[in-house]
């Protein structure tokens, strides 16, 4: 993802992850929808996103990333960025410990 935006080969870029028994069901206009016993997560870059290093083989520093948790029934939108899960934000800095701030995004 931000290799993608650092290239410019895209002006937005989401990543989702999608948790064991869960999917997302997405249409062709963009606008997915959660469905399952577990999480989805999308993750964003903002406007204050910031990619310090994203070098091949060296640490991975990408900071302030806006992870939003979609539960049963929630979406997102692929196309704009529409959603109704819950967001909070996140840094990666592969050259620290912990790497993620926060250390456990997932509660």
């Amino acid at each position: 993802m931000a290799r993608i935006r650092g290239d410019r080969t895209a002006q937005r870029s989401a990543g989702p992850g999608i948790d064991e028994d869960t999917s997302m069901l997405i249409d062709r206009k963009g606008p997915g929808t959660v469905d399952g016993d577990f999480a989805n997560y999308v993750i964003e870059e903002t406007a204050s996103t910031a990619r310090v290093q994203v070098d091949p083989n060296r640490p991975l520093i990408h900071r302030t990333l806006r992870p939003i948790r979609l539960q049963a029934g929630q979406s997102y939108h692929l196309g704009n960025g529409g959603q109704s899960g819950s967001v909070i934000t996140l840094s990666v800095d592969g050259s620290a410990s912990p790497a993620l701030t926060p250390a456990d995004p997932y509660r």
